[in-house]
């Protein structure tokens, strides 16, 4: 594993330089040479200097695949050595047996916080329907109440109506009657004695004459 990490830490390091060498402005370089009659020398240094980085970078892919390789091979071996050896096995199985309890454990609980949410918000809405079945049930009495004093007040007044027309009726029946019985009585004197001649008026003494 070391000499994997070492190998990958060759890798960034001329893959940097290689980056850092191919953006770097060669052209001022190149210019000076070919003035000085060294252009073509100039460029393949430049040239030798790209495939020289390229060189170390690539270099360091062919070692990887023999290395995974082994990293692999020992991989397995440790793996067989645990399986076969009792106290490793048990040690893992205890290992094995606290993940599974430590996950059932954050499970249970995410259950149960879950679940206490639920609960509370339940019992928010419980309270409210309650809250709006009392609001409900206060607002019929009351208009029960209303209906019944309103019903009662009508019925009084419908009553009081019917007895004051049937008292109306019996004073106009009673007045009707005392009227007819006055001109019954009147016909019947009328009939049946004569009518007394009015008072004469005794006359007036005459003057007396003056003297002589």
């Amino acid at each position: 594993l070391m000499q994997l990490v070492q190998l990958f830490d060759a890798r960034e390091r001329a893959v940097a330089a290689l980056r850092q060498a191919a953006e770097a402005d060669v052209g001022a370089r190149l210019c000076d040479a070919h003035a000085a009659g060294e252009g073509e020398a100039a460029l393949q240094g430049e040239l030798d200097a790209l495939e020289a980085l390229y060189g170390e970078a690539a270099a360091t892919v062919a070692p990887q695949a023999a290395l995974l390789a082994d990293i692999l091979a020992e991989n397995t071996r440790f793996t067989q050595a645990r399986a076969s050896d009792p106290v490793t096995a048990q040690r893992d199985s205890v290992v094995r047996s606290l993940e599974q309890s430590s996950t059932q454990y954050f499970t249970l609980h995410s259950q149960l916080t879950t679940g206490a949410t639920f609960y509370a918000d339940l019992q928010k809405r419980l309270t409210s329907l309650l809250q709006a079945g009392d609001d409900l049930s206060y607002t019929q009495q009351l208009q029960r109440q209303e209906f019944e004093m309103t019903s009662a007040a009508s019925f009084e007044r419908r009553t009081q109506e019917q007895q004051d027309h049937e008292l109306a009726l019996k004073l106009a029946q009673e007045l009707d009657s005392g009227v007819a019985d006055m001109k019954i009585g009147g016909s019947s004197v009328a009939l049946g004695q004569p009518v007394a001649a009015p008072p004469q008026r005794a006359p007036e003494p005459a003057a007396a004459a003056p003297p002589p």
